[in-house]
This record gives C-alpha cells, sequence and structure tokens, in this order.
C-alpha cells in the first residue's frame, strides 16, 4: 500500500506531469501562432536563441507552478523537451494539423519543396508550390527525381498541378521538369490527368526542355508536347492570371543565363515577390518595394563569406540580403537557396545573425514547411516599439489653428 510520505509523492509526481503536458500544449500552440502570423521564432537581440527559448520556457513555467504547490520545482530545458515534445518531428506532426484548419481560412499559401543550393545534400533545391484551394502553381522543379518524393510528402497531387514556371536553365532549377512530365504524360495516356498542362519560361528556357525532351523522354511523353503539355513564353513586365491570382514575370538582369523572378498580388491584396536566385538590384525596385512577402536567396553567413565565396557565385551573403529588405521596405523577408553545412541549425543561426547584426526578423523555412500569405499586421517587425498609426496630414494644421 505504501506509506503516506510515499502516496503524496506519487501525488506529486502524477500533478507534475499534468502541469507540464499543459504546458507543453500551451506553448506548441503559441509557436504555431507564431509561425501562421509570418514569424518562423522570436528572438531578442542581446541573447542566444537557445537561452531566448530556455528564459521563455521558464517563464512559462513560473506562471504554470505559481498556480500550483509545486513553486521550487526544479525543471530542465531537456525535461521540458522530453515532457511536451518539442522535438522537430513531433513539431512538424501538429503543423501539419494545425496548417489544414486553416485552409479553409486562409486559401493562398506558400509550401516549400526544397530550400537548398545546388549542391545540398540535407535539403533538397529550392522550388516551392503556391497552392490556392487545390489548384497548384509550380515555381522551378529541383534537380532531378526527389521533386517526386517532395510532393508526395507535401501531399500534392500531380493531378493537381496544371501550370509550372521554371525561372531559368540551372540544372537544380529544370531537371526535375523532366520526371514530371514523363508521370504526367502517363497519367495523362490512362486518362487520370484532366485538362492540360502549361509551362511558362523564357524562349531559352522552353528550346532547352524540348531538346532534352527528344533525348530523354519516350515518344509516350514527346507525342503531348505543344498539344496537352503547351509552352507559354514570358517577357518582362508581363502579367498573367494563374489559379485565380494575378501573376507579374520581371527579367531579373542577371548575368547568364537569362532569369526571370515573379510577383503575384492576391485577391485579398496580398503581395508576393520572388527574386530568384541572384541579388536584389535596383531595376527590380518596381516589383518588390513595399510588398508583404520578399523571398531573397542568401548563399551563406556573413561569416562564412571568405569559405564560400558567394559574389564570385552571383549570390549573395545573409547581410546583403537584409541590407536590400531594408532598401524595399518590404515587410517580411524569406530567405531561400543556402548552403546546407549547418543541417538543422541552419535556421536558428540564419535568424540570430539577422536580429542581432542587422535588427531583422527573417524567416528561414524548412524543406515542406507552409506560410499562409495573410495580411500582415501594421506593426513592421519585431523591434517596432509601437503600431504604425496613420497620419493626418491636416492634423498640423489644426494644431498651429489652435494655438
Amino acid at each position: 500500500m505504501g506509506t503516506k510520505k510515499q502516496k503524496k509523492r506519487l501525488q506529486k509526481r502524477k500533478r507534475a506531469t499534468k502541469a507540464v503536458k499543459a504546458l507543453g500544449r500551451r506553448r506548441s500552440e503559441q509557436l504555431v501562432e507564431w509561425l501562421y502570423q509570418g514569424y518562423s521564432s522570436h528572438y531578442k537581440p542581446e541573447i542566444h536563441y537557445q537561452q531566448y527559448v530556455e528564459e521563455y520556457d521558464k517563464q512559462i513555467v513560473k506562471s504554470v507552478y505559481g498556480r500550483t504547490r509545486f513553486k521550487n520545482f526544479n525543471l530542465s530545458y531537456e525535461d521540458l523537451e522530453t515532457f511536451y515534445g518539442m522535438r522537430r518531428k513531433r513539431f512538424k506532426r501538429r503543423q501539419e494539423r494545425e496548417y489544414k484548419k486553416r485552409l479553409e481560412q486562409q486559401c493562398v499559401r506558400i509550401v516549400f519543396l526544397g530550400t537548398g543550393y545546388s549542391s545540398a545534400l540535407n535539403f533538397y533545391n529550392t522550388c516551392f508550390a503556391i497552392r490556392n484551394h487545390k489548384k497548384t502553381f509550380l515555381v522551378d522543379t529541383g534537380g532531378g527525381q526527389p521533386i517526386l518524393r517532395q510532393l508526395r510528402k507535401a501531399m500534392i497531387s500531380l493531378d493537381d498541378i496544371h501550370d509550372i514556371f521554371i525561372t531559368h536553365n540551372h540544372m537544380d532549377h529544370i531537371l526535375g521538369i523532366f520526371w514530371l512530365l514523363r508521370d504526367i504524360s502517363r497519367r495523362m495516356a490512362d486518362g487520370k490527368y484532366e485538362g492540360d498542362l502549361t509551362i511558362y519560361a523564357s524562349d531559352d528556357v522552353i528550346k532547352a526542355i524540348k531538346d532534352a525532351s527528344h533525348i530523354l523522354l519516350s515518344s509516350l511523353t514527346t507525342d503531348y508536347l505543344d498539344n496537352r503539355i503547351k509552352f507559354r513564353e514570358i517577357h518582362n513586365d508581363e502579367t498573367i492570371d494563374i489559379i485565380g491570382q494575378k501573376f507579374t514575370f520581371f527579367d531579373t538582369q542577371a548575368e547568364k543565363p537569362r532569369q526571370f523572378g515573379l510577383k503575384m498580388e492576391t485577391e485579398n491584396g496580398v503581395t508576393f515577390t520572388y527574386l530568384g536566385d541572384v541579388p536584389y538590384n535596383d531595376s527590380e525596385e518596381k516589383y518588390a518595394k513595399g510588398v508583404d512577402y520578399l523571398i531573397h536567396e542568401a548563399f551563406c553567413l556573413e561569416a562564412d563569406k571568405r569559405l564560400f565565396k558567394p559574389h564570385g557565385k552571383n549570390h549573395s551573403t545573409l547581410k546583403d540580403a537584409c541590407e536590400n529588405f531594408k532598401k524595399t521596405g518590404a515587410r517580411y523577408l524569406i530567405i531561400t537557396h543556402t548552403e546546407d553545412n549547418l543541417g538543422e541549425k541552419r535556421g536558428p543561426h540564419y535568424r540570430h545573425e539577422a536580429a542581432v547584426d542587422h535588427h531583422t526578423m527573417i524567416m528561414v523555412p524548412d524543406d515542406l514547411e507552409t506560410i499562409f500569405l495573410k495580411k500582415p499586421s501594421k506593426q513592421k517587425s519585431y523591434f517596432d516599439k509601437g503600431i504604425e498609426k496613420e497620419v493626418d496630414p491636416n492634423a498640423a494644421d489644426t494644431q498651429e489653428e489652435r494655438a
């Protein structure tokens, strides 16, 4: 049966476990809400990410245990992680459940199928899908067959893909298109694929896809080219309606090869610009100025530029991306096309350097993460002290008259 002390100890342990589980649910919901609002994490510039997370946990622990009998209950960060399962895999599963609930509230979203550079091993090559309900607009296709795996993990069916945009003909952006053409043409032949597939690209990219298709793919696929698989040549400053949204394509003025970016404006008035895998230049101001979401490549951290030499490859460091972000006056900065030597620590390191050195909140999505394109709040960043207010131009004159 046990002594009274043993019974009290057992009751204390059960209550502690119950309280910590409740704490876990509360913190998980808060983090998911931050992600939905457009933040990938919250940072304080004066302390490191891990220290901030631990301090945040301690604050919640105090608030939870302040209402219980266990005010002096010692709990380490490892214990917290064990109790409420904030390891990456468990958090991913919770994200998926939360995202499904948000689909009806906010339809337009970006699913990042890959976020790495051409030689990435820990991440897939940079490409993403813009989804509106089940309609999918695919931007680039990565470097090969893994595009099919990424689409399957993201629960995106090939039957939902009817529009694909290829920014340029680098192999880490174009090779996946041949695997998609092969599988989609087979579904067309079996009568399982409804409608046509349209590929948007510049003239040189279209020529490269057609020439390589006749070499790499069977006649089953090539017979559909220019038939049910259509090619649409894009031009600078051209606007096209795709998946119910307005997309404007623009020439990034990049060095060889020629490359296009895109700007999207949703029905809700949310603006989003993708600059490709080249740095921002002043010719793109028309498309990047004041947008809500800006995707900019950052090959490496500023501290690692001697190791990776991004400027020699026509790429940017994180410092360059943050400076360009401030030039454009965009609301949120999304970083992609990065090196992956840091592995899972890539996001915390990038966000920490941006917060400490540049006072900039950034998002560094991992593969298969989703960002909902909701209208951002008037508060520009985490470091702003107050919410922006509309200024009445006649207010100064009124005050002078009263004086």
